[in-house]
């Protein structure tokens, strides 16, 4: 019995000490023989939770003021990395501005941006970009008109 316990123990050594060696070898095989693997570039837009979280501020905002919005992105000067370019937070508010004034629905809103190839609007849904267009359509003259013509009615 206690040679029968001496070869168990004796067996077990040798095992572990095999296992461990050919471990060890298998590690220094798989070091000698690393490579290097290239990988393509890719470009992650890190700043499209900050620039949707801008849009939204502006889409849920209950009263807007597109002037003192405007002066607080000229003083921060964010800037927001784009397909076709970095666009400064003033910039897209004047793009939106600009799209506001010239349309009269939503869709002439988005149309707006897609006649002008300004892809970074499509990074917002469709919710964001009609409620951004009702907050900056007051501010502009033709809103102020359109405003106007509802409270009083039609002069024509």
């Amino acid at each position: 019995m206690k040679t029968l316990k001496k070869y168990f123990r004796n067996a077990l050594i040798v095992a572990v000490v095999t296992i461990s060696a050919h471990t060890l070898n298998a590690q220094n095989y798989m070091d000698s023989e690393s490579a290097i693997v290239q990988l393509d570039t890719v470009s992650v837009n890190s700043n499209y939770a900050s620039f949707e979280k801008m849009a939204s501020n502006i889409a849920t905002s209950t009263n807007f003021k597109y002037r003192k919005a405007l002066r607080k992105a000229k003083e921060s000067k964010n800037v927001y990395d784009f397909s076709d370019g970095e666009l400064s937070e003033a910039t897209i508010l004047k793009y939106f501005k600009k799209a506001a004034r010239k349309a009269d629905t939503v869709e002439g809103f988005r149309n707006y941006f897609y006649e002008r190839e300004l892809s970074f609007i499509e990074t917002l849904d469709g919710i964001t970009l009609s409620k951004i267009y009702i907050r900056i359509r007051p501010t502009t003259f033709n809103g102020y008109l359109d405003d106007l013509e509802q409270a009083f009615g039609s002069v024509y």
